[in-house]
C-alpha cells in the first residue's frame, strides 16, 4: 500500500520515525481480556492503542479508520484495558485506600441516615471511560461482549470482577461488571435495580459487608427451625468480613500487582533497548544513505579545485617569469640611456630610447598586474581548497565512524533479534510484503503476551482490593450517585461541585459507560468541560458531526472508531436547507455537512495521525486505518474490498465455513411481479424456501435477512411469521423477526453466519431505486460484510447487475 503524507501530520504508513514511535515497546500491557490468542492485534491496531495509552494526541482525538471485521472491538477492549492497568498502577501508590477519598463538609440525609460525600483524590480521576455512538445496537454490543464470558481466554478462571452482579445485569454467563448500559431513564434505572439494589446481589450488600455490618439474613425451614445465612453476593464474590480483612487483602495484592508489574517492566525495559538500537541504526543507515552522495560530491569538488588551483598556480609562475623578463628589459633600457646633453636638448635618439623604455614600463606594470591578479586568485581558491580538504577529512571522518556504528549495530540487532522471540520493527520488517505487514503483532512474543495477560489480571484484582479496602466512603458516595445518577442537583453549588466525584467514584467500580449521542446531555448534564476521562466513539462513521459536540466537550481524549465507507449519517433536514445554514455560518458544507460529512470524518481530519488512499479518480484521507480482516470468507471479503478499500484489505480469516444445504453464496435470479412499491412476493417464497430447508437441515438460525427498502423489510417480517417457518426453530418469532430481519440500515455492526440480501424493485421503471442503492458502495458494503460464511442475494439479476457496485456481486456471485 502506498499512503502519501497527509496535511503536515505524521504518516502512519510511511514516517517509519512515527511508527516506531507507536510501536516501541513501552507499550501498556493490555491483557488477556482485551487480545485474546484468537485476536491477535495487527500493526496499525498496535499504534493506535499505543498513541492513546501514551496520550500523544496533541488535538485530543485519535481517529481510527476501521473497515468491517478488522477488529474495532477489539481495539476498544485493549484501550479499556489500558486504562484499567494505568489505574492499578495508580491505585498502588496509596499505602492506605481510604485516603483517596477525602470527606467533605457536604452531608445529606437519605433514609434516615446521614451520608457523607467525599471528594476523590485527582490521581484517581481522568480514566472515566464512556462509549458513545447513533447506533443503539452497537452501544449495546459493545456494553455485552466486554463482559462477556467469551471475552476471555479460557485459561483465565481468576479473571473474575464481581461476576455475580454483572451475571444478574445481563442475565447471562460474564467475568465481569466491567461495563454498563446507561443513557436513557429506563436503562439507567434497570441498571441500579441490579446493580445497586438487589438485597441478594447487590453492590450496596456487598459494600456493607465489606464495611463491618455483617448481611445475614435468618430463613425458617420447614422444621420450624431458623438457618443464619449470607447474602448470595457474600459467598460467592467472598467479601471481607471488616475493613481489617480487607486492608490485609490490599497488601497482599498491591505486592502482587507490583512484582508482575516490575516483571514486565524489565522485560519492557531490554526491549526498549533493542528499540533504541534499532532506532540508532536506521538513522545511521538513513545518514549513510543521505551523505554517501553528498561525500563524494565533496570530494569532486575538491579534486576539481585542486586542478584548477594547479592550473591557477602554473599562471602565476609564468606571470613571475613575465615580471622577472620585463623588468629586465626595463633594466637594461635604462643603463643604456642616453647621455645628458642628449637629454637635455631630447634628440632624436633620446627621444627613440624613451619610448622605447616608455613601453618596458607599461609591459612591466601590466604583468606586475596579471601577477596580482594571479596571485589573489591562487589565494583565494587556495583557501577553499583548504575548507574543502578540512570539510572532507572531517566528512570522510564521520562517514568512517557512522559506517563503523552501523556495522556495530547490526551485529547487536541481530543478536538481539536472534535473542527475542518478537518481531522488531526495524528495516527488515518495514520492506515486508503488505499483507506480511499487516498481519504481524510486533515486540511481544508469547511470553510477553503472557506477562501482559498476568498484568491485566492483577490490575482488575487490584482494583477489587481497592473497592474493599475503601467500601464504606464509597458506599456513601454511590448511595448518592445511583439515586439518579448525577442528573439532579443536590441543593446547591457548592454540592453540585461534587458531582464529578460522584462519577468518578461509579467509574472506579465500572470502568465503562455505554450511551447513545442523544442521551449524553440529560446523563451527564451537570457535568462541565473535560470532566470524564476518555471518549470511546464506535461506529462514527454513521453519526452526523454535531451528534458528538456534547460528548466531546465534556471528554479529554477520544478514540474514534469508525468507517465513512458504511452507512452514511442519516439526515432528515433537506440538503438545501443544512447547506443555506452553512453558507450562514461560512463553513464549507463538504467538510461538515451530513451525509457527506460524519464524526468519523472529522476525527480523521483531526487526528494526529493519518494516511491517504486511492479512491476512484482521486484519494481520501483517515485516520489510524485498520486494514486485516478476520470475519468474511470469499466471496464477500472479496467484493468489499474491491468496492470500498480498493484491495488494500489483507484477508486473516482462517478456514473455510462449514456446508450449507443451500451451497455455496449465489446471486438466486428472481424475476417476479413488478409493483409500485418495490415489493415481489416471488422473492419472499424463495426466501422463506431456503430458511425452510436450513430448518430441516438442523442448521442454528445464525441469519440476517437484509434489504435497501422499508416496504420490502415490513413484508417480508410478516411473509416469514405467516409462514410457519420459525415455529419451533426459534424461540421467539415474533422477536426474532425483528432482530434478523430489517434494512441494510439497521444491521450496521452486526454479523451472522449466513445473510440473504433481498433487493425488490422489480419494476423496469424503478433504475432510480436500484441507482441509490448501487450508487455508492456504502450499503452494499455493509449488506455484504454481515456475512461471515455464506451471502445469498435474492432478486432480479438482469436489472440489478448494472446498478453501480452490483456490477461487483454479478461477477463474483455464481
Amino acid at each position: 500500500m502506498k499512503a502519501e503524507h497527509v496535511d503536515g501530520r505524521k504518516d502512519l504508513l510511511e514516517d517509519t520515525d512515527a511508527l516506531q514511535e507507536l510501536l516501541q515497546p513501552a507499550l501498556t500491557p493490555t491483557g488477556r481480556w482485551a487480545s485474546r490468542g484468537r485476536f491477535p492485534l495487527a500493526l496499525l491496531q498496535q499504534a493506535a492503542v499505543n498513541a492513546s495509552s501514551k496520550q500523544q494526541l496533541t488535538t485530543g482525538i485519535l481517529g481510527v479508520n476501521g473497515p468491517p471485521g478488522t477488529g474495532k472491538t477489539t481495539l476498544l477492549r485493549d484501550v479499556v484495558a489500558a486504562r484499567i492497568i494505568e489505574r492499578a498502577e495508580v491505585m498502588c501508590s496509596f499505602s492506605s485506600p481510604e485516603s483517596a477519598f477525602k470527606p467533605t463538609n457536604v452531608k445529606l440525609q437519605r433514609n434516615n441516615a446521614k451520608v457523607t460525600l467525599h471528594e476523590l483524590d485527582a490521581r484517581l480521576k481522568g480514566f472515566e471511560m464512556v462509549v458513545a455512538s447513533s447506533n443503539n445496537k452497537a452501544v449495546e454490543n459493545v456494553s455485552a461482549e466486554l463482559p462477556s464470558l467469551n471475552a476471555v481466554a479460557d485459561d483465565a478462571p481468576e479473571l473474575r470482577y464481581f461476576k455475580t452482579i454483572s451475571d444478574s445485569i445481563l442475565e447471562t454467563e460474564t467475568w465481569g461488571v466491567i461495563s454498563a448500559v446507561l443513557g436513557n431513564k429506563s436503562n439507567r434505572y434497570n441498571f441500579s435495580q441490579r446493580f445497586w439494589r438487589d438485597p441478594e446481589t447487590g453492590l450496596s450488600t456487598y459494600l456493607n459487608h465489606a464495611s463491618g455490618v455483617p448481611q445475614i439474613i435468618n430463613e425458617e425451614q420447614e422444621d420450624g427451625s431458623v438457618r443464619r445465612r449470607y447474602r448470595k453476593i457474600i459467598d460467592l464474590e467472598q467479601a471481607p468480613n471488616n475493613s481489617r480483612e480487607a486492608k490485609a487483602r490490599w497488601g497482599q495484592t498491591r505486592s502482587r500487582f507490583k512484582e508482575a508489574f516490575d516483571t514486565f517492566k524489565q522485560l519492557q525495559n531490554e526491549l526498549q533497548k533493542v528499540h533504541v538500537q534499532v532506532s540508532q541504526l536506521e538513522k545511521a543507515t538513513r545518514w549513510l544513505e543521505e551523505n554517501t552522495p553528498k561525500i563524494s560530491r565533496i570530494k569532486s569538488d575538491f579534486e576539481e579545485l585542486g586542478k584548477r588551483y594547479t592550473e591557477i598556480d602554473a599562471q602565476r609562475e609564468r606571470a613571475r617569469e613575465l615580471v622577472t623578463v620585463s623588468n629586465g628589459k626595463k633594466q637594461d633600457l635604462y643603463e643604456r640611456r642616453p647621455g645628458f646633453f642628449a637629454r637635455l636638448f631630447r634628440t632624436q635618439s633620446f627621444r627613440d630610447w624613451a619610448s622605447h623604455f616608455d613601453k618596458a614600463c607599461s609591459w612591466l606594470k601590466d604583468c606586475e598586474c596579471e601577477l596580482a591578479a594571479i596571485k589573489k586568485e591562487a589565494e583565494r581558491y587556495f583557501d577553499v581548497l583548504t575548507e574543502k580538504k578540512l570539510r572532507l577529512e572531517d566528512a570522510e571522518k564521520k562517514f568512517e565512524e557512522v559506517l563503523a556504528a552501523e556495522v556495530r549495530l547490526k551485529q547487536t540487532v541481530k543478536a538481539a533479534r536472534e535473542r527475542c522471540a518478537a518481531i522488531v520493527p526495524d528495516e527488515q520488517f518495514f520492506s515486508m510484503p503488505h499483507e506480511q505487514l499487516q498481519t504481524s503483532s510486533v515486540w511481544f512474543d508469547r511470553l510477553g503476551s503472557r506477562m501482559r495477560d498476568e498484568i491485566f489480571e492483577a490490575a482488575v484484582s487490584v482494583h477489587r482490593a481497592f473497592i474493599d479496602c475503601c467500601a464504606d466512603r464509597l458506599k456513601q458516595n454511590l448511595a448518592i450517585f445511583i439515586q439518579n445518577f448525577g442528573t439532579r442537583s443536590l441543593g446547591s453549588p457548592a454540592k453540585d461541585a461534587l458531582l464529578p466525584d460522584l462519577w468518578a467514584s461509579f467509574f472506579l467500580v465500572v470502568p465503562v459507560v455505554s450511551t447513545t449521542f442523544a442521551s449524553i446531555d440529560r446523563m451527564f448534564t451537570r457535568l462541565g468541560t473535560e470532566s470524564l476521562g476518555w471518549l470511546l466513539i464506535d461506529e462514527a462513521g454513521q453519526a452526523v458531526p454535531q451528534a458528538a459536540v456534547g460528548a466531546l466537550m465534556r471528554s479529554r481524549q477520544a478514540v474514534v472508531v469508525g468507517d465513512p465507507l458504511q452507512i452514511e449519517p442519516v439526515v432528515t433536514l433537506p440538503n438545501s436547507l443544512t447547506e443555506e445554514i452553512c453558507a450562514y455560518f461560512a463553513i464549507d458544507p463538504l467538510k461538515f455537512n451530513a451525509p457527506e460529512a460524519s464524526v468519523q470524518t472529522l476525527a480523521d481530519t483531526a487526528s494526529v495521525y493519518g494516511a491517504r488512499f486511492p479512491s476512484g479518480s482521486g484519494y481520501r484521507d483517515v485516520g489510524a486505518p485498520l486494514l486485516v480482516h478476520r470475519r468474511c470468507s470469499s466471496p464477500m471479503f472479496e467484493i468489499s474490498n474491491e468496492i470500498a478499500y480498493s484491495n488494500l484489505m489483507v484477508q486473516a480469516k482462517a478456514g473455510k465455513p462449514s456446508e450449507t444445504v443451500l451451497g455455496r453464496s449465489s446471486w438466486i435470479d428472481v424475476k417476479g411481479t413488478a409493483t409500485q412499491d418495490k415489493w415481489c412476493v416471488q422473492e419472499a417464497k424463495v426466501l422463506i424456501e431456503m430458511l425452510s430447508k436450513l430448518r430441516a437441515s438442523g442448521k442454528n438460525a445464525d441469519i440476517y435477512v437484509v434489504t435497501p427498502f422499508v416496504i420490502v423489510q415490513d413484508n417480508l417480517r410478516r411473509e416469514i411469521l405467516n409462514s410457519g417457518v420459525l415455529q419451533d426453530w426459534v424461540e421467539k418469532p415474533n422477536s426474532w423477526v425483528y432482530e434478523h430481519v430489517g434494512t441494510v440500515h439497521t444491521v450496521q455492526g452486526r454479523e451472522a453466519e449466513i445473510v440473504f440480501f433481498v433487493l425488490g424493485a422489480q419494476a423496469q421503471s424503478q433504475n432510480g431505486a436500484r441507482a441509490w442503492a448501487g450508487g455508492k458502495p456504502n450499503l452494499v458494503n455493509v449488506a455484504v460484510t454481515r456475512a461471515k460464511g455464506f451471502l445469498y442475494v435474492i432478486g432480479n439479476r438482469s436489472l440489478w447487475k448494472n446498478a453501480g457496485v452490483f456490477a461487483t456481486l454479478d461477477r463474483h456471485l455464481p
